[in-house]
């Protein structure tokens, strides 16, 4: 069975809830101008992030060897981008070259990266009025991602008969948050493709409502160790025959 990977930007991929603890990261032009002022005067911080960066990149270079990537941020892109090039200049540059940055839809290039492409998912607006609108966007978001996998570049109604195919529209999605919630919006990509298998994992971030609201995101070595431990996860989340929901706690 073809897989498609999810990954969310904010504390997977990369540790924003800890960047935003030690350098003050926020979107806008005096926060970022501060946290690269901390940046710059904090030697450990830059050789951890060089470690992070890398296992970053191979973690997205792991996941698109077994299927299309989505990397989704609930942020601006243009926030995205100003992140990865003031902490992760050499990911920006891998991404740049291996997938699209789209705002508020699928992109539609390709990588050389094993075959599948890598691709930037952002939200429509820098921010949501509720939840609840959040939550919608990340279910119509999956459901996208569903349509773009299996029946990328058919009109509607043959889409529609692909995607209700059990020969045609099998599917894994393996869609890795710091959120609980975000399972359910991974469930409910069914609605759209009866034979998906939702793979949903979450892992441990200032996010996750399996934490207290004052516990602290993981550390620059705790979340080194997250990425190690990820890489090897979705290889086999991706082996793995039926759909499941879990948490890691690394």
């Amino acid at each position: 069975m073809r897989n498609a990977f999810v990954l969310n930007w904010e504390d997977v991929v990369a540790p924003i809830s800890l960047l935003h603890q030690r350098t003050g990261l926020q979107a806008s032009r005096q926060a970022l101008a501060h946290a690269q002022l901390v940046l710059a005067g904090d030697a450990y911080l830059q050789q951890a992030l060089v470690a992070i960066e890398a296992q970053i990149v191979e973690l997205l270079r792991t996941a698109a060897t077994m299927g299309p990537t989505f990397v989704v941020t609930e942020r601006s892109i243009k926030f995205m981008e100003a992140t990865c090039a003031l902490f992760f200049p050499r990911l920006a540059l891998w991404l740049r070259h291996g997938g699209d940055a789209v705002s508020g839809m699928i992109g539609s290039g390709t990588s050389g990266v094993g075959g599948y492409s890598v691709h930037v998912l952002a939200a429509p607006r820098s921010t949501f009025a509720s939840e609840m609108e959040k939550a919608a966007w990340r279910v119509s978001l999956l459901q996208g991602v569903c349509r773009e996998t299996v029946a990328r570049g058919r009109d509607a109604s043959t889409q529609q008969h692909v995607l209700r195919s059990a020969e045609l529209g099998a599917l894994g999605l393996v869609h890795v948050s710091a959120s609980e919630m975000d399972a359910f919006a991974c469930v409910k990509a069914i609605d759209v493709a009866p034979f998906l298998l939702p793979k949903c994992v979450c892992v441990r971030g200032s996010s996750s409502s399996s934490l207290p609201a004052s516990a602290s995101p993981p550390s620059l070595e705790e979340f080194f160790a997250q990425l190690r431990t990820l890489q090897r996860y979705v290889v086999s989340a991706a082996a793995h025959p039926s759909a499941f929901s879990v948490n890691l706690n690394l």
